[in-house]
């Protein structure tokens, strides 16, 4: 029998700077996980001179350089704009040059072993190269699964170097790749469209949040809230949430109604070095900011609470590979107003969904919800319909497909 491998590389060095991963990392995590436990692949290291097996850790580990990068975050937030921009597009690539661990045992991979790519190799220096050499020295296998398009579908969204590289990087891999699998149809589908190739769909599972005690509790207001989820990267369009918001709230004075009826929107998720458009809505009307709180940093239990305590939940993306939080909500039974760019919310029962360039219905449907007791009906729609997937089902159904594919 050949041997199976995950390359864990791009996943080391996120562990290495975030105590809590992103949509990515997070599917890239738990199927790594899932791999190992059940279906006894090895997790290993393929850059550097040579391959080397390697622990995958615990995501959300706090380790003493996570903690001094959030520190530096922080501290970055209280700088000029015009400094703060520089530094964070700056982050990428300082992040791709971080140089993981030497250490663990080597490996011997021979031909017809299978490795697995789950996460973004571009992250992580000499993975992509590393992964092409196995494949042509030693007749190794490569298995990529592919989030998304974005970095060359939505080229105005990734900007300098390291975007550049992630360009060239996916598709590369795209074409080398003796198996690819993929989030969504909509993915599937731009693959055959720009490549010409097929590509499996395997959802990703979705994530249990518990609550309950945990570090970084995010202190809320007990009234309920809106809530929406995500890096804060521009093709998220949380700049326009605060325009909805500052709508919002004009309408409800030309009502003559307190600004009390206007929720608070609870934004929570890293900050991007483009999040520059956000930042200036947020700085010119500053009504609306009143009502919004950015939250950059919180545990997978403060998310959980979050979730739980919320109304219901936004995301108005331009456009998402696969969309992890509308499955987290609904694990929470909480309905979500998405946008047509979000594959995870399309024909879901416990979704309304919008035009992502279309502010007016997203605006027109955030309020009704508000104001009606439709978030309480999606919440019953959801637990009637909605059947959670878990990591085990996806890592069968990954494993299935490449002992398809070897025989």
């Amino acid at each position: 029998m050949s041997g199976r491998f995950i390359a864990v590389d791009d996943l080391m060095v996120y562990a290495s700077i975030l105590t809590r991963p992103t949509g990515i990392q997070r599917v890239g995590y738990n199927l790594a996980q899932a791999l190992v436990e059940e279906c006894g692949y090895q997790t290993v290291r393929v850059s550097g001179p040579a391959v080397r097996s390697v622990s995958l850790g615990r995501p959300g580990t706090s380790t003493r350089l996570t903690r001094l990068a959030e520190i530096a975050l922080s501290a970055a937030a209280r700088l000029p704009g015009s400094i703060q921009q520089r530094l964070r597009a700056a982050g990428p690539a300082v992040i791709r040059r971080l140089r993981i661990s030497e250490s663990g045992t080597p490996v011997s991979m021979e031909r017809d072993d299978w490795i697995i790519v789950l996460g973004a190799p571009w992250i992580a220096e000499g993975m992509t190269e590393g992964l092409l050499r196995l494949q042509q020295d030693r007749g190794v296998k490569i298995s990529l699964l592919v989030h998304d398009l974005l970095p060359i579908t939505a080229q105005q969204w990734f900007r300098g170097r390291v975007a550049v590289e992630a360009q060239h990087q996916v598709g590369t891999l795209i074409d080398r790749a003796n198996l690819l699998t993929t989030v969504s149809t909509e993915v599937a589908s731009e693959i055959r469209r720009l490549y010409g190739r097929e590509a499996l769909v395997v959802n990703p599972a979705d994530p249990v949040l518990r609550t309950g005690n945990g570090s970084r509790r995010a202190q809320v207001n007990p009234v309920k809230y809106v809530l929406t989820v995500g890096t804060m990267h521009p093709r998220k369009n949380l700049a326009a949430l605060v325009r909805v918001w500052d709508r919002w709230m004009g309408d409800v004075e030309l009502e003559g109604r307190s600004d009390e009826s206007v929720p608070e929107l609870l934004v929570v998720g890293r900050r991007h070095p483009d999040d520059h458009d956000l930042r200036v809505e947020l700085a010119t009307r500053r009504r609306a900011a009143g009502k919004i709180r950015l939250l950059h940093t919180v545990s997978d239990h403060a998310l959980g609470e979050l979730y739980e305590n919320c109304r219901f939940v936004v995301m108005p993306s331009f456009a998402e590979g696969w969309g992890l939080p509308v499955r987290e909500a609904f694990m929470h039974r909480k309905g979500v107003i998405a946008t047509d760019g979000i594959p995870a919310a399309a024909g879901m029962p416990g979704a309304a969904v919008v035009s992502a360039t279309d502010e007016e219905a997203l605006y027109t449907t955030i309020r009704s919800w508000w104001e009606s007791d439709e978030p309480e009906l999606r919440a019953e729609l959801i637990g009637q319909t909605f059947v959670p997937r878990n990591w085990a089902v996806v890592a069968a159904e990954l494993d299935r497909a490449v002992a398809d594919y070897a025989r």
